[in-house]
């Protein structure tokens, strides 16, 4: 009985932990990002993580509505 009781109560304090974060971590200023975000690809051009990055950059732009420009430097 103790044992379901503890397990109970850890749950609910990781669902209040996840929660607590979750509001101070999303909670921006009004018109932030003002810039574009450059997302550097330290890889070169054509590559699997090229491609794997460019669809990163098109779906964050339709969810977060801010321009992410990919920058490609190979070796950096």
């Amino acid at each position: 009985m103790f044992r379901k009781k503890t397990i109970c109560l850890f749950i609910l304090l990781l669902l209040g932990v996840t929660v607590w974060s979750a509001t101070t971590v999303f909670a921006q200023p009004k018109g932030y990002p003002s810039k574009p975000i450059s997302l550097l690809i330290p890889f070169p051009a054509g590559g699997g993580s090229d491609i794997i990055a460019r669809g990163f950059v098109s779906l964050d732009t339709d969810y977060f509505k801010v321009n992410m420009i990919p920058v490609i430097k190979p070796g950096a």
